[in-house]
């Protein structure tokens, strides 16, 4: 019984690890300054806190576009902050959660952000 409990043990600690690193996926913090150009490859590895900056493509309401400057790829930004939207062809750097969302026309991303500063 001892040694039933020996190997068990271990098994089960493994068992909880791998369990609480799957649930925390998606929670995953990037340190630095990433632009739109370098995320456009594998926008998903980036999914979790995130630094980004971009030019704002388009501006509605209290939500902004990123785009890589070409225009080809883009990233939503759910602005919720008390700043004044940044203006079209601005860049500027902002903070949040990427996450990705499935809108009609194909797979896009978003990010949650309450804080960006115009770069000059």
């Amino acid at each position: 019984m001892n040694r039933t409990k020996r190997i068990i043990a271990p098994i089960i600690i493994l068992a909880i690890i791998l369990l609480l690193s799957a649930c925390s996926e998606g929670n995953v913090s990037h340190t630095g300054e990433f632009t739109i150009e370098q995320i456009q490859d594998d926008p998903n590895s980036f999914l979790g806190e995130i630094t980004l900056s971009g030019i704002v493509g388009n501006s509605i309401t209290q939500d902004f576009a990123l785009n890589n400057g070409a225009g080809t790829f883009l990233v939503n930004v759910d602005y919720r902050g008390s700043q004044a939207l940044p203006q079209i062809g601005d860049k500027i750097i902002a903070h949040g959660q990427l996450s990705e969302n499935r809108p009609c026309c194909g797979p896009g991303f978003t990010l949650r952000s309450t804080r960006f500063e115009v770069v000059e």
